[in-house]
């Protein structure tokens, strides 16, 4: 089951379920190089869409950002009728009567529990941020340790601030990740005269995730002082921010009921990974049903597969699960 999905409804009645299809067991998510490019620059046009549905970005907002353009020049407003994805209508939606969503987990919970399927309890907290590191270019053989402003230094030391930040249990369970690190010029005989990093920060807690960015901040703000020698400048930019979602208690009790039935043993588990459900949770009941991942639940990589079988179950249940909420005449709050 790829990760990427798309959206379907079904009625009962006056009642709508929106709900979620995934593409075929074991196909990978088969975006093209030009999206993916997109999505480096910072974008997130799947569930991003849901953010407006949900209310949490407004109608200029969307029109803001057609303009917006990515690290390799591709404009927003473009790209989506490229796709055919531009459209003219009202992006609101009407409130369904409740959201249900279907996808793989993208980690290795469930699997470690032998289970096919997790109730998702919720999405945790997640904070993006770009930074930007100015220093100084020298030869590598001839400047002296001391009278270096090296900006590759002071991108490794925010990787181990942050791992150490996790390590430290003072955030509760908070993750961190650099996953991009760049340098220029990118010569083995030059000190590096900049770098630019990402900081992925995560956390079901919002506390725990406000003091930790807080933190954060201070350690780049004393950054500075702490290289050999003066002259290094530190650029700060959030790519995207969201508190911790908690999602409907009813909704996740219908799918464990309905996955019991249907002889599926579940665990709950908090989603790691943002989804489209987390937006429409501001207007509508809604849950997750997660399915299990092999290979430590890897995704977005040629590697990404769930069983058919496990499919079957996550789908089966889905459907059991929007007829049983379709047939609710109190809804489920």
């Amino acid at each position: 089951m790829a990760s990427r999905t798309r959206a379907w409804s079904a009625r009962s009645s006056s009642r709508r379920i929106v709900s979620v299809r995934a593409t075929r067991p074991g196909h990978r998510d088969a975006a093209s190089d030009r999206d993916r490019r997109i999505h480096r620059g910072g974008g997130r046009p799947v569930r991003d869409r849901h953010a407006w549905f949900g209310g949490r970005r407004r109608q200029d907002h969307a029109r803001r950002c057609l303009q917006l353009v990515t690290a390799d020049g591709l404009r927003f407003g473009d790209e989506l009728a490229r796709i055919g994805f531009k459209g003219t209508r009202d992006v609101r939606l009407d409130p369904p009567h409740a959201y249900v969503e279907c996808h793989i987990e993208q980690g290795p919970v469930l699997l470690r529990h032998g289970t096919a399927i997790g109730v998702v309890t919720g999405v945790q907290a997640i904070s993006w941020q770009k930074v930007t590191l100015h220093g100084r270019a020298a030869h590598a053989g001839t400047t002296p340790t001391e009278l270096r402003v090296d900006a590759g230094l002071a991108a490794a030391q925010i990787v181990v601030q942050v791992r150490e930040m996790v390590r430290s249990g003072r955030y509760g369970r908070l993750r961190g990740t650099v996953g991009l690190i760049a340098s220029s010029p990118g010569l083995p005989s030059v000190v590096p005269d900049r770098a630019e990093l990402t900081v992925d920060l995560r956390n079901p807690d919002d506390e725990h995730m406000a003091a930790a960015e807080a933190d954060l901040a201070a350690f780049l703000a004393a950054l500075p002082e702490a290289q050999p020698a003066p002259g290094l400048r530190v650029e700060t930019r959030g790519m995207a921010r969201t508190h911790q979602v908690p999602f409907d208690r009813g909704v996740q009790d219908t799918i464990a009921t309905v996955a019991s039935r249907l002889g599926h043993k579940t665990i709950r588990v908090m989603s790691g990974a943002g989804h489209d459900a987390q937006e429409m949770a501001a207007i509508a009941p809604t849950a997750m049903i997660f399915v299990r991942g092999q290979y430590d639940g890897i995704s977005h990589n040629p590697r990404e597969y769930s069983t058919p079988e496990d499919c079957a179950a996550g789908i089966t249940v889905l459907a059991h699960t929007i007829l049983e909420l379709a047939e609710d005449p109190k809804g489920t709050r």
